[in-house]
C-alpha cells in the first residue's frame, strides 16, 4: 500500500510529528534537508516572533515556527483544499491560538497587509514569476521589522531576484532548490 507523503516537524514542542498531505503537482513542501539548514540559521531567534508563511501550501515552515515557540504565525494560501488541510494540521499541533489562515491570493494579501513581521517565508510555486514584485511590496510597505529576515526558496536556476534594499546573508543550494536568507541593507 502506497502511503501519502508527509512533512515532519524537526524541533520544538512537536518534534518528530508527521503531517500527511495529498500529493499534487502544485504542492512542493520545503525538503527536510533544506528546512533543517534554514532553521539552523535562525533557531535562536524564533521564540516569541511574529512570522508570515506567505505561500503556505502544507504550512511546513509556519508549523515549524509554531513548534519552536513563535508567538504568532500568519499563513496565506489561496487553494481552499490546502487551507482546510492546513487548519487541521494547526489543530494537530495545538497551534490554533498562535495561527491565522487567510484563504486568498498572496499578492492581494500582501498589498492589503499592515502587519509587521520578524520573519517572512516565501516559498512560492516554482513557476511563480512575481517574486521581485512581492519583495518590492514588503520593502515599500515596511512589512519586515528592521531586525527581521526573509527566507526565499526558489529553483536554483532562477534569474536574480530584484532586492534593492535587501542583502543576502545566507545561501544554500540543495538539489535543484536554492534557499536564501535576506535582511535589510
Amino acid at each position: 500500500m502506497k502511503r501519502n507523503p508527509s512533512i515532519k516537524i524537526i524541533s520544538g514542542f512537536n518534534k518528530g510529528l508527521k503531517i500527511n498531505f495529498k500529493p499534487s503537482i502544485d504542492l512542493r513542501p520545503t525538503s527536510n534537508r533544506l528546512k533543517k539548514v534554514l532553521f539552523d540559521w535562525i533557531q535562536f531567534e524564533l521564540k516569541d516572533s511574529v512570522c508570515l508563511d506567505l505561500f503556505a501550501g502544507t504550512g511546513n515552515l509556519g508549523l515549524e515556527c509554531i513548534s519552536r515557540g513563535a508567538k504568532k504565525v500568519i499563513f496565506v494560501e489561496h487553494n481552499r483544499e490546502y487551507a482546510k488541510k492546513l487548519d487541521m494540521s494547526i489543530l494537530k499541533i495545538n497551534g490554533k491560538s498562535k495561527a491565522k489562515i487567510y484563504e486568498m491570493d498572496s499578492i492581494n494579501w500582501i498589498k492589503e497587509s499592515e502587519e509587521v513581521f520578524d520573519y517572512i517565508f516565501l516559498d512560492p510555486p516554482f513557476d511563480f514569476q512575481k517574486l521581485s514584485q512581492v519583495i518590492k511590496f514588503i520593502d515599500n510597505k515596511k512589512l519586515l521589522k528592521t531586525s527581521g529576515k526573509i527566507f526565499i526558496e526558489s529553483p536554483k536556476t532562477i534569474h536574480p531576484i530584484e532586492m534593492k534594499n535587501f542583502k543576502v546573508i545566507k545561501e544554500k543550494i540543495v538539489g535543484d532548490v536554492k534557499g536564501q536568507l535576506i535582511k535589510w541593507k
